[in-house]
């Protein structure tokens, strides 16, 4: 039977924060690396969200990325495509979108006095906030993605 030597030079133990440097890891290890990395996006957006994060969990997050996505794509979204893509009733999706109003994530272009929910859109604020949520995960998926493979081994 062939023993297995790792020196301790060619495994780093990190924390949240620290980017993932192994050569090869066990099955078990790859796993506590993916779970830290899903507990950091998940710290990411709650920091960058705030209280509509921690009210609304992670649904509030794909609102606001189906509304950036249409926003960028510079198509008109609405609370019936919302509903479609979550799969979210029609009341539940109202109650989301009124919190992120509140909280000056979400607006209406229309300057109507009663809300139909028909033109949606990222405030200056919500904006801002995806995006820097973003570029925070887009590193933390980096990094998973670049130290976390397994390495191939040169052949002879």
């Amino acid at each position: 039977m062939k023993e297995s030597f790792f020196r301790l030079s060619e495994i780093q133990h990190h924390n949240d924060d620290d980017s993932v440097n192994t050569g090869r890891t066990g099955k078990s290890e790859k796993t506590r690396l993916l779970l830290r990395h899903i507990r950091k996006v998940h710290r990411i957006k709650s920091e960058g969200l705030g209280k509509s994060y921690s009210i609304l969990g992670d649904t509030a997050w794909q609102i606001l990325c189906e509304i950036h996505l249409h926003n960028l794509d510079q198509k008109n979204i609405d609370i019936a495509s919302i509903q479609m893509s979550l799969s979210l009733s029609r009341s539940i999706a109202i109650r989301y979108l009124e919190i992120l109003q509140v909280e000056m994530l979400v607006e209406e272009t229309s300057a109507n006095s009663q809300s139909s929910y028909r033109d949606l859109r990222l405030t200056k604020l919500g904006q801002s906030k995806v995006q820097s949520i973003l570029e925070k995960c887009a590193e933390a998926f980096t990094s998973i993605s670049i130290y976390s493979q397994p390495q191939a081994v040169p052949s002879d």
